[in-house]
């Protein structure tokens, strides 16, 4: 069954059925979890985690965010973007 995406440039072929829900999403549950588990705590530490206002807190919460959106592209299409 051929994807949206193909053919991969990615290495690496995840432990999850290509295109199984969508043929726009190359892995569905890679990137929810990603959206969910790294961006949404990315984007949550950014709005609440820095009371003191500290540019350390706001650089880390906004690479954990980039690196969910990494994520997200990464397990969608299964390229190197």
């Amino acid at each position: 069954n051929a994807g949206f995406w193909e053919p991969h440039t990615s290495s690496i072929d995840f432990c999850e059925m290509n295109y199984l829900h969508s043929h726009h999403i190359a892995e569905p549950h890679n990137v929810w979890s990603s959206f969910l588990g790294i961006t949404g705590f990315g984007l949550l530490g950014l709005a609440t985690g820095n009371p003191t206002r500290e540019w350390r807190f706001f650089f880390m919460h906004a690479i954990l965010a980039l690196i969910g959106i990494g994520s997200i592209c990464l397990h969608g299409t299964l390229h190197w973007v």
